[in-house]
């Protein structure tokens, strides 16, 4: 309530009704401007006043006008064509003062102009007696009232402490309810406009809300989903296990994101890119989740379709190299191996000294040709792999490599290995030998340790050193290959720093078989 005094002598002037009754400033339905209106409207009619005006503060300084009231708007509109200013170059000192204390102020100056403050420039609109009343909305001054009084002395302490304890408090708070419920419908409006689809669940799973995106993508309408738990979109292409790990997630609190095949309404299936946030109440206690989901289906699609071209490109690029590997093996081999015989024979049949050593030299040359021969064969059509299986291959590839730098290289292969599929077993193959290319290269390492096994219908390969560990702008053309011959298998290459301190490469590859390791 506002509790005026005046002079009895005076002409007995209206009691209005309360501003702070009935639906007024406690109606949470009005806009913000309507209940700045509201406000000045009772102001002028309850209290003595030429002009009332509510201004917004801005974080540039200056204030803007959003509600008047009072005959006298055309010193209104010259205040607003000066421009109202509470911080900075020509700024109210009196202003500044109410907005920086959040405190009602008075500005008197005894009927003098204030230099300081733009409406003491206005002798005419109100000299002294006018009153700033900050509106506090969230612990701040959100913006100011001004009150130009037509006698001096309408605002005493007593004035000034009913505005501040009844008047200002209830309007910061009726003021803060509104932002908040204009904020709660802007972000409802933002979620029921997403373009993916979102739900809101209690702490039990029961959906609570679901936005229009989701019930395009899943076929169910609101009333069929709301009540129902997300178990209406399992598809049992999920196992037991990844939904535990899911709850487990997101009821301690952590959020969640993953990939998820569901079933729409009318059976099909699709697959979603899925986050889901816990909404917690205090520290711990989980209120609510929330889910977005991005139908990535047709995503899927094409990248299967990219991997089975890439596959099938590889698979012709295998074809002609070991066609090239046969060649150069019975022809170019042949040849040399002939050359040799010939050579070798005229060694036997010569005895001229400079002659034996000139054929001495085609021999050694002769030799190294048939080395970088095989070499190239096993490049091209690395036959190890088909002969002995990828488990027997790679052991070979570690004699080698052994004989070659000196390195330590230990074993640990499963023997499922050898049911791996050839081709996976090839391009498996190629990224150890990639891998191992690289410790001697770059990592000066004096052990390297290859692991191999079957998980749960997945190839796992590492190949780890104690080297130097991994450098960035190293061999990025090796690493980009061994990257792409896992996209190929339709798995994925990790590359991190290994506990002994040097690299660690590991290769996932979900097997072509479907056989898991007994």
């Amino acid at each position: 309530m506002i509790a005026i005094s005046r002079d009895a002598r005076r002409k007995p002037r209206k009691e209005p009704p309360s501003p702070l009754r009935g639906d007024g400033l406690s109606a949470e339905s009005q806009e913000v401007d309507a209940l700045l209106r509201q406000c000045c409207s009772a102001l002028h009619d309850a209290l003595p006043l030429d002009l009332v005006f509510a201004a917004r503060r801005n974080a540039n300084g200056s204030l803007r006008v959003l509600a008047h009231a009072g005959k006298n708007s055309a010193a209104l509109k010259e205040l607003l064509e000066h421009g109202l200013v509470w911080q900075g170059p020509g700024a109210s000192a009196c202003l500044a003062t109410a907005l920086a204390s959040a405190e009602p102020y008075v500005c008197r100056d005894n009927g003098r102009a204030l230099p300081s403050c733009w409406l003491g420039a206005m002798p005419g609109l109100c000299g002294r007696g006018t009153c700033m009343l900050p509106i506090v909305a969230g612990g701040s001054a959100w913006g100011v009232i001004v009150m130009c009084p037509s006698a001096p002395d309408t605002f005493d302490e007593r004035a000034l402490d009913a505005l501040r304890t009844e008047f200002g408090a209830q309007l910061g708070a009726a003021l803060e309810r509104q932002t908040q419920a204009a904020l709660v419908n802007l972000l409802g409006a933002a979620l029921s406009a997403a373009a993916n689809a979102i739900f809101i669940t209690d702490r039990d799973a029961v959906i609570e809300w679901v936005n229009d995106a989701f019930v395009a993508l899943t076929g169910y309408p609101r009333e069929e989903a709301i009540g129902r738990t997300p178990r209406l979109l399992h598809s049992g292409v999920q196992d037991a296990e990844y939904y535990r790990a899911l709850t487990t997630a997101i009821r301690a609190g952590r959020p969640w994101s993953g990939e998820i095949t569901n079933r729409r309404r009318d059976g099909k299936l699709y697959v979603a890119q899925q986050t889901i946030t816990p909404i917690l109440e205090g520290k711990r206690h989980v209120r609510h989740f929330v889910a977005i989901q991005q139908d990535v289906t047709e995503r899927k699609r094409l990248e299967r379709e990219i991997g089975e071209l890439a596959l099938g490109a590889e698979l012709a690029r295998q074809s002609e190299r070991s066609q090239i590997a046969r060649e150069v093996h019975d022809e170019l081999g042949g040849s040399l191996v002939s050359l040799r015989h010939d050579i070798e024979w005229l060694t036997d049949r010569t005895t001229d000294a400079a002659s034996l050593e000139r054929l001495q030299i085609m021999l050694e040359l002769v030799a190294h040709s048939l080395a970088s021969a095989r070499q190239i064969v096993t490049g091209l059509r690395p036959a190890i792999v088909e002969e002995q299986g990828l488990g027997g291959a790679i052991g070979w590839l570690a004699r080698e490599f052994r004989q070659h730098h000196d390195i330590a290289v230990e074993l640990d292969l499963s023997p499922a290995l050898k049911r791996v599929d050839l081709t996976q077993a090839v391009e498996t193959y190629r990224v150890v030998q990639e891998c191992l290319t690289n410790v001697a290269k770059h990592a000066c390492a004096s052990r390297v340790r290859i692991d191999g096994r079957i998980n749960d219908q997945l190839l796992v390969l590492e190949v780890e050193d104690d080297g130097h560990g991994s450098r960035s702008g190293g061999d990025a053309g090796g690493r980009r290959g061994m990257t792409e011959r896992a996209l190929l298998m339709g798995g994925y290459l990790e590359i991190g720093r290994a506990a002994a301190g040097g690299t660690r490469v590991r290769l996932v590859v979900p097997l072509a078989t479907g056989e898991t390791e007994r």
